[in-house]
C-alpha cells in the first residue's frame, strides 16, 4: 500500500514538475511586442514622471522582456492601477498550450464607429490618406482576428486580419455622415472588401536582452507629443527589419524600413512607380544618466534610393557614421540629438534637435550644394499628478521645422545655371508612400511650420480617459511635394504662410473588460478651411 502511495506521489510530482516547466517555458519567452496602440506606454510614462525619473525608451514598441527591465525600476506603490496595467501586459501567456514548447493564443474585436462632419469640401492638408483625423490615425475594421504564436524561450509570431471595406473614404467626401461596416458604405451595399491584409504581421527571435524583428508592424522613435522630428507614427505600418540590445541603462537598435519606389513627372508629381529600391536604415543609441532622471539619445538615419537594380548592400553598417559614405547620389542623412530630463517628480521637460542640412563657411565656399540650411528643434514640458483616483496629465510642447527639413535634391548638377530640382526627379527626402499616398516619415506635419501645442487628460487607469487638446500652427508654403531649390535660405514660415487650428476632445469608456466606447471631435479652423469632425463608436473582445 506504501508502495502504490509513493508511486502516485511520484507521478503527481512528475506531472507537477512538467508542468511548471511548461509553463516557465512560456513565461520565459519575452519576445511578445505590446502595441503601440496598448495602454502600457502611457501608463509606464506616467509612473516614471510620477516617481521622478525620466521617460524609458522612446524606440517603441517594446517586447515583454524589454518591459520587464522597464517595470522593474518603478514601484507599484507609486500607482497601484498604473503599475497594474503594464504587469498584466507582460504577465499574458498562450491560451492554448499545445506542448511544452508550443503555445497559441486567438482573440481580436468586433466594432462599429459612425463619423459625422460638417464641411463635405474639407481636404486635409498634412497627408494624403483621409480628410477624417480620426481614421488617419486609427484602424476601425467591423472585425479584426488576432493569431499570436509561441515556441520554446526566444520566438514569437503576430498576425492580425482585418474585415473592412476598401480603403477608406467611402462616401465621407459626399455625406455628410459615414460609418465603418464591412460591406455597407453610405451608398449601399458593397463587396469592395481590403484585401491587402493582413496590415500587422511580423516574427521575433531574441532573448531577456536582444531582440531581432522582422515583417509588418508600426513604429515610433523620439520624444513629442504633435509628433517626433525623426520618425512619427504617420503611417499604417511599415515593412521593417529591427535589431535591439537593451539593458537597464542603454538601448541600441538598428532598424530598416522598406517603401515603394517613388518617381516623379511633370504632370503628376511626385508618386508611387518605376523600377528601384527605397529604404530608411537608422541605428540609435538612448542612455540613463543621473539616477535616472535624464534620458539622451542620439540617432543617425539615411533615406536610401536607387533607381534600378538592386540595393548595394556595402551601405548595409549598423554601425557606420552614415553621413561619410558621400553617395549623395543615392541617400541623405539626418542626426537627431533628444533629451528627457524630470527635474522634480512629476515635472519632465524634453527636447529633439534633428539636423538635416548644415554648412560650415568652409563647405559653402566649395560646393554652393551644401545650402539651403535645414534643421527641426521641439521643446516641451510635462507634468503628471495623482488627482482623487486618477492621473492628470498636462503637456506644453512648441516646435519649429525648416522648409526644406526632409526635403532633397539629387539631380541639380550645376545650381548656377539652374538651382532647382528637376521635375523628373523624385529626389532623396524622408517620405514613404503607402497605396499611393504620401507621408512625411519624420514629423507629421512636415517641415517649414512653427507650432504650439497643449494637451490635458484625465484618467482613471483601466476605467476611463478625457482629453482635451489645442493645436496652433503656421505654416510656409513648402509641403511634401515641394522641389528643392539651392541656395533658398528663407526660414519659417516661407513665402505666402497659412494657419491651421485645431481644437479636440475625446473620451473612451471601459464598459467592462472587453467593451469600450470612444468618442472624438476635432474643430478645425484655418486659412486653407474649417470642419467639425465627429467620431463614435463601440469595440467587442475577445
Amino acid at each position: 500500500m506504501l508502495l502504490i502511495k509513493l508511486r502516485q506521489m511520484k507521478r503527481t510530482a512528475v506531472f507537477l514538475l512538467v508542468l511548471f516547466l511548461g509553463v516557465l517555458l512560456f513565461a520565459a519567452n519575452g519576445q511578445k511586442v505590446i502595441p503601440l496602440e496598448s495602454d502600457v506606454y502611457r501608463a509606464i510614462d506616467e509612473l516614471y514622471i510620477l516617481e521622478g525619473k525620466a521617460v524609458p525608451s522612446t524606440t517603441r514598441p517594446w517586447t515583454v522582456a524589454e518591459t520587464v527591465k522597464i517595470l522593474s525600476k518603478v514601484s507599484i506603490e507609486t500607482s497601484v492601477e498604473l503599475y497594474s496595467i503594464v504587469e498584466e501586459s507582460v504577465k499574458e501567456e498562450p491560451k492554448i498550450k499545445v506542448d511544452d514548447i508550443f503555445g497559441m493564443t486567438f482573440g481580436g474585436y468586433a466594432s462599429i464607429t459612425g463619423y459625422a462632419h460638417t464641411n463635405k469640401g474639407y481636404a486635409y492638408p498634412f497627408n494624403d490618406m483621409t480628410n477624417n483625423l480620426f481614421r488617419s490615425e486609427h484602424e476601425v475594421p467591423s472585425l479584426r482576428v488576432d493569431w499570436e504564436t509561441w515556441v520554446g524561450e526566444h520566438l514569437y509570431s503576430f498576425v492580425w486580419y482585418q474585415y473592412k471595406n476598401e480603403y477608406y473614404n467611402n462616401g465621407y467626401s459626399d455625406f455628410n455622415f459615414d460609418f465603418d461596416i464591412a460591406n455597407l458604405t453610405p451608398k449601399g451595399l458593397t463587396t469592395d472588401m481590403d484585401q491587402r491584409e493582413p496590415s500587422r504581421a511580423f516574427f521575433v527571435v531574441g532573448s531577456d536582452s536582444w531582440s531581432l524583428e522582422y515583417g509588418r508592424d508600426r513604429l515610433m522613435m523620439g520624444i513629442g507629443n504633435s509628433g517626433s522630428l525623426i520618425f512619427s507614427n504617420t503611417m499604417p505600418y511599415q515593412n521593417l527589419l529591427r535589431f535591439s540590445l537593451f539593458g537597464s541603462r542603454y538601448k541600441y537598435s538598428f532598424i530598416m524600413s522598406f517603401y515603394p519606389h517613388l518617381c516623379r513627372d511633370e504632370e503628376h508629381g511626385i508618386q508611387e512607380g518605376g523600377d528601384g529600391v527605397l529604404f530608411y536604415m537608422t541605428h540609435r543609441l538612448e542612455c540613463r544618466f543621473l539616477s535616472d532622471r535624464l534620458y539622451a539619445a542620439v540617432n543617425e538615419s539615411i533615406m536610401y534610393r536607387k533607381d534600378g537594380g538592386v540595393a548595394d548592400i556595402r551601405y548595409v553598417n549598423p554601425v557606420m557614421y552614415f553621413h561619410n559614405y558621400f553617395i549623395s547620389d543615392y541617400a541623405n542623412s539626418i542626426v537627431d540629438l533628444e533629451a528627457s530630463f524630470t527635474f522634480a517628480k512629476g515635472w519632465n521637460l524634453y527636447g529633439q534637435f534633428a539636423l538635416d542640412q548644415f554648412a560650415s563657411p568652409v563647405e559653402k565656399a566649395e560646393d554652393q550644394y551644401n545650402e539651403p540650411l535645414a534643421f527641426g528643434v521641439m521643446l516641451g514640458l510635462k507634468n503628471v499628478s495623482l488627482a482623487g483616483k486618477g492621473v492628470l496629465t498636462i503637456v506644453l510642447e512648441g516646435a519649429y521645422t525648416m522648409p526644406y527639413l526632409y526635403l532633397r535634391a539629387k539631380s541639380i548638377e550645376d545650381p548656377d545655371v539652374n538651382p532647382v530640382q528637376d521635375v523628373t526627379d523624385p529626389g532623396l527626402g524622408y517620405v514613404g508612400s503607402y497605396r499611393g499616398n504620401l507621408f512625411y516619415i519624420g514629423y507629421r506635419y512636415g517641415g517649414d511650420a512653427i507650432v504650439a501645442d497643449l494637451k490635458l487628460s484625465y484618467e482613471v487607469p483601466s476605467s476611463w480617459i478625457i482629453s482635451a487638446e489645442g493645436l496652433y500652427m503656421v505654416h510656409g508654403e513648402k509641403n511634401i511635394r515641394s522641389l528643392f531649390t539651392v541656395g533658398d535660405n528663407a526660414f519659417a514660415p516661407s513665402g505666402e504662410s497659412w494657419s491651421f487650428i485645431l481644437l479636440e476632445l475625446s473620451a473612451k469608456k471601459h464598459l467592462s473588460k472587453s467593451v469600450s466606447a470612444y468618442f472624438r471631435y476635432d474643430m478645425i479652423q484655418g486659412s486653407r478651411g474649417s470642419d467639425n469632425q465627429f467620431a463614435l463608436g463601440i469595440e467587442v473582445g475577445f
